[in-house]
């Protein structure tokens, strides 16, 4: 019985280690703030600007596409579409990228779900 349970004990930390990987795709406009922290999976704005990012599991496939925000009064997310496939080939060839856009609304903070993951959101003045 406990021969069992250990190779159950790592699988399972492996699968909740597992992440999204997050990039960036557009820039801010001149002056103003718009990144993104792929470690510390953290989103840092000026009011009334967006940010759109890929995201890519821990296989390099697209993420799922569902997201949600905490509080939509401080900022938004958007599921979105492009319209380049990626580069890379997958099992069943070239694939539409998962992307998303924030987009800050108000002073404040927030978090966000993208692919199924949360980002801590700032939202700067």
């Amino acid at each position: 019985m406990k021969l069992l349970l250990v190779p159950f004990i790592l699988v399972a930390g492996l699968i909740a280690g597992c992440k999204n990987s997050y990039e960036a795709i557009t820039a801010p406009p001149p002056g103003l703030i718009a990144s993104l922290d792929a470690q510390s999976q953290s989103i840092r704005l000026s009011r009334g600007v967006s940010i759109a990012f890929a995201c890519t599991d821990e296989h390099g496939d697209p993420c799922a596409g569902g997201s949600s925000t905490q509080k939509a009064s401080t900022a938004l997310i958007f599921p979105a579409n492009l319209d380049a496939l990626t580069e890379w080939g997958y099992m069943h060839g070239p694939q539409p990228q998962t992307v998303f856009v924030v987009v800050g609304i108000a002073e404040g903070n927030t978090e966000v779900r993208a692919g199924g993951d949360s980002l801590s959101v700032t939202v700067l003045p």
